[in-house]
């Protein structure tokens, strides 16, 4: 009976280091693992092999598997995983949605996905409603539309599609790429009376980014009917800072900003002091309705407020000192709400 016990020992041994074996190359060849030990490589500095010579199938397969190990010069590495191009893509994207990558791993995903160009763009547009800094994602977008002309389409495509986390990622690419804001503009548009919140926010955002009166006025009536029937305060709020960047483009939107002053949210209150406060002498005379506001507003509206009449004071004396001492009222309040926790 003790033979036996002990011939069992070795296959016990044996299955554990079969098990083990199993777990070390499961857990060495997870997504994020693989993929961070791709973009490591790209910091390496021994001698490269040419950048010139075609990716293989071999290549490739080591590449989707993280097993392929160049050597060399920064740069060089990344035009090898530009010459591979859409194989390497997915696994540079692991990188971007792993929170644990460091922010230099990060950054030379985004450089790769640069490099490789066109065929990157619609894998980070869908990626960055997922990415835990998505701004990232849309440099690269940026970069590789300035560079190449090549993403405003996927842009286009995206935002007229029925997927709600592309279109989140479109709009979000916008705001970075301002030649995309005038053609995105109905896209935008229709964005802004979907269900999805997280799209509407970022639609409102884009909208800001028009720069030619005709798109500009385009926007105007959905950011309108935005600040005033959402129901969600955020959205008014980045409906309201949307006018801050049409310029001349928003004049026929003044009533409604008005209207906005009596938010039962300050912030968004505020922003429409600040767009009115933008659009200069065609709002001047909304000045009443400032200065009543004033009267009721907190001291953060309030400092807004005081901005507005020193930036629309020019050469008028009168409005200066207005100003100046509405601004003494404004520090006078915020010296009292510091003091008034230490008396409690």
């Amino acid at each position: 009976m003790r033979l036996r016990k002990c011939a069992l020992i070795p296959i016990l041994l044996v299955v554990l280091l079969a098990a083990g074996a199993a777990f070390s190359l499961w857990y060495r060849n997870r997504p994020s693992v693989r993929a961070r030990r791709l973009v490591a490589e790209l910091r390496e500095t021994a001698v490269a092999a040419p950048t010139t010579q075609p990716a293989s199938r071999f290549t490739n397969w080591l590449v989707k598997l993280g097993l392929m190990k160049p050597r060399g010069d920064r740069d060089q590495i990344i035009a090898r995983l530009a010459a591979i191009g859409a194989p390497a893509v997915p696994l540079l994207i692991v990188v971007l949605k792993d929170e644990g990558a460091s922010l230099s791993e990060q950054t030379d995903a985004i450089d790769a996905l640069e490099a490789i160009g066109e065929l990157a763009v619609p894998p980070l547009i869908r990626a960055t409603h997922a990415l835990p800094a998505p701004w990232m994602a849309a440099c690269a977008i940026e970069t590789i539309e300035r560079r190449d002309g090549t993403a405003l389409p996927h842009i286009l495509h995206a935002l007229d599609g029925n997927d709600d986390e592309v279109r989140c990622g479109a709009a979000y690419a916008v705001i970075y790429i301002y030649r995309a804001a005038k053609p995105a503009a109905p896209g935008l548009i229709r964005a802004l009376n979907d269900d999805n919140r997280v799209l509407r926010h970022r639609a409102a955002c884009a909208l800001s980014r028009v720069d030619t009166p005709a798109a500009g006025r385009l926007a105007v009536p959905a950011l309108v009917d935005a600040l005033h029937t959402d129901k969600d305060p955020f959205i008014r709020y980045f409906a309201g800072m949307a006018f801050r960047d049409l310029g001349s483009a928003g004049e026929p939107a003044i009533p409604a900003l008005v209207k906005a002053l009596d938010d039962e949210d300050y912030n968004v209150g505020r922003q429409a002091v600040l767009a009115l406060g933008e659009l200069g002498p065609a709002a001047k005379h909304t000045l009443p309705d400032l200065l009543a506001l004033f009267e009721k507003a907190n001291s953060y509206v309030r400092e807004a407020i005081v901005r507005v009449l020193y930036r629309w004071a020019g050469d008028n004396d009168q409005m200066w000192d207005l100003a100046d001492r509405m601004n003494e009222r404004v520090n006078e309040n915020l010296a009292q709400e510091m003091t008034r926790p230490a008396e409690k």
